[in-house]
């Protein structure tokens, strides 16, 4: 769980809510990055596609990349940083030689397991009823429950 003063939070609320309004923040919904713009060696931006698949181009001072586990690899060699020879393979320009840009990527498959306990134990029944609203009263006043 993201936890933060002990409520639910997620890398929206934790990082974008507390610059809402601010002048140098702008969301795109349904953006798609495609590249990251680096001059002189150093991140300037990011080419990315709206909706109607028109290019745009954003500049910042900094950029971090965030796009996951898959995406964000991905996203650093099309834009140039990863293995030299698996970029000139797909016809990518070299921009940083970094080997262990999409190395080591391993799935991680789960395994569900569904069990019958022999009595109430656990979270049993926690979130019905009145044991829900208990439950409920408890965290918004204490930050505390099971």
């Amino acid at each position: 769980f993201m936890n933060r003063s002990g409520k639910r939070s997620s890398a929206a609320y934790a990082f974008l809510a507390p610059l809402q309004g601010d002048r140098r923040l702008d969301v795109r919904l349904e953006a798609r990055a495609e590249r990251v713009l680096i001059e002189g060696g150093r991140a300037v931006g990011v080419r990315w596609r709206d909706r109607r698949g028109a290019v745009h181009e954003s500049r910042a001072g900094e950029v971090i990349v965030t796009a996951g586990a898959l995406v964000t690899p991905k996203l650093l060699m099309l834009s140039g940083i990863g293995p030299a020879d698996h970029l000139r393979a797909h016809g990518i320009e070299v921009v940083a030689d970094r080997p262990g840009v999409g190395a080591n990527l391993i799935d991680h498959p789960e395994v569900p397991i569904i069990a019958t306990a022999s009595g109430a134990h656990g979270y049993y029944r926690q979130g019905e009823g009145w044991r829900m609203i208990r439950n409920g009263v408890q965290f918004k006043l204490f930050g505390s429950g099971p």
